[in-house]
């Protein structure tokens, strides 16, 4: 689990308490090994050390539950503190997640945790705290209301990522002090809250119910605010290289544009990436984002139209799909395309369709596959559940999937058609001939023995993996930290 800034560690700083942030085991992708009996007694180590009078964990998917669920255990055993949960996963099912914890904080917490020290040191009572659940002396669970939405992300400091000292990495069984992420090459920072659309597959559609009537969902930083972060990244990240806009979908207003890009053609001249949806996706906008620096676009296609419409709630025709990654191609920007498959409801003619409508997008592009994940509350996991697709204990929190398979593994046990037809997929995100692809899709020997396909896609996807490490190297992005985080030779999602 990483326990990364839960408490927006410099919004608390800035108020003279004293943090310390441990950044307890690293993700690694779809190998993640649960802490070892060495890393919890350094953790604890860690703690007593720094004398802490309050714990926060951030639990910021459901798949992390039980871990946390056993590390909270652990450690009330040996300190007589308040243990405090908070993200993502706590967000969208506090009342579990309050089972194993003394309180939860819901939603946008900054506010949140800096009200709660404060009544903690002045001996005030809690009820008053909006965002905070937790339990009494007689063991009663306090649910206050949420706080409303925040509405000026720039009144947000930066991530805190200069006070080294008070910072602390555990994982592969030894404790370092400093900020573990001091080598990175790459910045991921969001620039924008909530989303535009509602798709039922994406947390999205839980934070909207927990936010109902409590302000404007879809926010976006100002453009000069947005500059000065990136600023602030280069001054501490010498090696940086470039920049990753990780919100839900980066803000496409027109005006809004026109004063980013000169702003960040004109001070920052890194290259940079996005999240995009075909709905907003415009030649002549791609063309100012290329100008200021953009080089790859990832954009959301997830399934066929009828699919998409059906059960995603996204209304998004192939043919907007088509015209989007045509404007792509022609501003000749990289385009990273989206792909959600393990849906129950999706059968063999609708994995042939999805193929055929790849087949229509220009070449060359990438493909992120993604294995569905059943969030609590979002509106896909409600309705599965009612039509009997899956079984509550298929939600994340009850197990850990979107740990092994977020992004899909070809080795995963899967039925042969969609072995054969994800095999497809990943071929045609490679430098493979159209017309090689297109005679293995009409083999119907290959459809019922598809382990030739799945081993040529691992190949490939293995080949594409030295390629990209070679890229990343000569332009100096590559760093152990990365290599550790991405590269699982058991387990390639590379497509």
């Amino acid at each position: 689990m990483n326990c990364r800034k839960l408490f927006c560690a410099f919004y608390l700083r800035q108020k003279n308490y004293r943090v310390i942030e441990i950044y307890f085991k690293d993700y690694v992708h779809h190998n993640f090994k649960p802490p070892t009996e060495r890393e919890i007694e350094l953790l604890i180590q860690t703690l007593h050390r720094e004398n802490a009078d309050i714990i926060g964990l951030s639990v910021r998917a459901g798949g992390y539950y039980r871990m946390a669920s056993e590390l909270t255990r652990i450690l009330k055993a040996d300190f007589d503190v308040p243990v405090i949960w908070g993200g993502m996963h706590v967000t969208m099912d506090p009342e579990n997640s309050l089972a194993s914890c003394d309180g939860v904080m819901i939603g946008e917490s900054e506010a949140t945790i800096c009200e709660l020290m404060e009544a903690l040191e002045n001996s005030r009572p809690l009820t008053e705290i909006k965002g905070l659940w937790y339990k009494d002396k007689d063991n009663r669970i306090i649910r206050n209301p949420l706080r409303p939405l925040l509405e000026n992300l720039d009144d947000l400091p930066f991530r805190d990522f200069h006070s080294h000292e008070y910072k602390y990495s555990i994982d592969g069984n030894t404790v370092k002090r400093g900020d573990p992420y001091s080598d990175q090459t790459g910045y991921l920072m969001m620039s924008a809250r909530g989303c535009l659309f509602n798709c039922a597959y994406c947390d999205v559609s839980a934070l909207r119910k927990v936010y109902a009537g409590l302000g404007k969902f879809y926010r976006a930083c100002s453009p000069q605010r947005v500059i000065e972060e990136c600023l602030y990244a280069k001054k501490q990240f010498p090696k940086l290289r470039r920049f990753r806009f990780d919100d839900e979908l980066f803000c496409m207003n027109d005006g809004y544009l026109e004063e980013f890009c000169r702003l960040y053609q004109e001070k920052v001249r890194l290259p940079f990436e996005i999240l995009t949806d075909p709905r907003v996706v415009r030649a002549e906008r791609l063309q100012k984002l290329k100008q200021a620096g953009l080089d790859t676009i990832m954009m959301g296609i997830q399934n066929i139209g009828r699919i998409n419409s059906k059960y995603y709630n996204r209304h998004v025709g192939d043919e907007q799909v088509i015209a989007a990654a045509e404007a792509i191609h022609k501003v000749n920007i990289k385009p990273c395309y989206q792909i959600l498959l393990d849906d129950p409801h999706v059968g063999e003619d609708d994995n042939r369709e999805l193929f055929e409508l790849l087949l229509k997008l220009p070449r060359p592009f990438d493909l992120y596959l993604f294995s569905l994940s059943y969030w609590p509350r979002t509106d896909i996991t409600e309705r599965y559940i009612a039509d009997g697709s899956i079984r509550p204990e298929d939600v994340e929190g009850h197990n850990d999937k979107c740990l092994k398979q977020f992004r899909v593994d070809l080795t995963w046990p899967r039925d042969k058609n969609r072995t054969f037809w994800y095999s497809l997929y990943t071929l045609l995100s490679k430098p493979v001939p159209l017309c090689i692809v297109k005679a293995i899709a009409e083999s119907r020997w290959l459809r019922a023995h598809p382990e030739p396909v799945r081993m040529l896609a691992q190949l490939l996807n293995f080949l594409k993996l030295a390629e990209l490490a070679w890229q990343m190297l000569i332009r100096g992005e590559l760093t152990w930290n990365t290599i550790k985080r991405w590269v699982n030779l058991d387990s390639l999602a590379i497509s």
